[in-house]
């Protein structure tokens, strides 16, 4: 079943909080606030697999593998109404991996990704992903929530809340995942 969870209210720069509105009247700058629901979609059958799949490819111009939804290990998927953003958490060693953070080309650089993050965060304190150091703005944002990186076999590792223990064979364990865009 999809839960509505509203964000907690946050101190962010009022710049983040307003995106123009494109494509509507005149373009004389309307504005409207971010929208700040954010669906969790916990049961993968629910999840419209089409627009999901959709937002993943535009949000980072790759094509995702076939069956993506289907091959398993997807502990939740959170995503706007719209589908402009959306985030894939799977399990990895019994932690909490942000397989996918897209967001549509023309939401980015807006405060969007923060959003989803601090979403994230609070139903994942605990929680791992990796990124292309190719990829700086991913890399810059992540940076914000994730006090731990570490590069392993050519991605930047990040770790949030996990032991010592878990450190090393949960970075091993993420940086071997094959890759699902091409």
């Amino acid at each position: 079943m999809e839960k509505i969870t509203k964000l907690p209210a946050r101190k962010i720069v009022a710049a983040q909080l307003i995106v123009p509105v494109s494509g509507f009247g005149s373009g004389k700058g309307l504005i409207e606030p971010l929208n700040e629901r954010i669906i969790s979609v916990k049961e993968v059958c629910k999840l419209d697999k089409k627009k999901a799949a959709f937002a993943i490819e535009s949000g980072f111009g790759k094509n995702l593998v076939s069956g993506f939804f289907s091959k398993g290990g997807i502990m939740e998927v959170f995503h706007t109404p719209d589908f402009t953003a959306i985030a894939v958490i799977k399990d990895v060693l019994d932690i909490p991996y942000i397989d996918k953070l897209a967001i549509a080309p023309g939401a980015q650089g807006k405060g969007l990704g923060t959003e989803m993050m601090n979403a994230i965060i609070s139903a994942y304190p605990k929680c791992m992903l990796r990124a292309s150091p190719g990829n700086e703005a991913a890399n810059a944002l992540y940076s914000k929530f994730f006090a731990w990186s570490e590069p392993a076999n050519g991605w930047n590792v990040f770790a949030r809340n996990l032991s010592m223990h878990e450190m090393g064979p949960a970075i091993a364990a993420v940086s071997q995942i094959p890759k699902t865009l091409f």
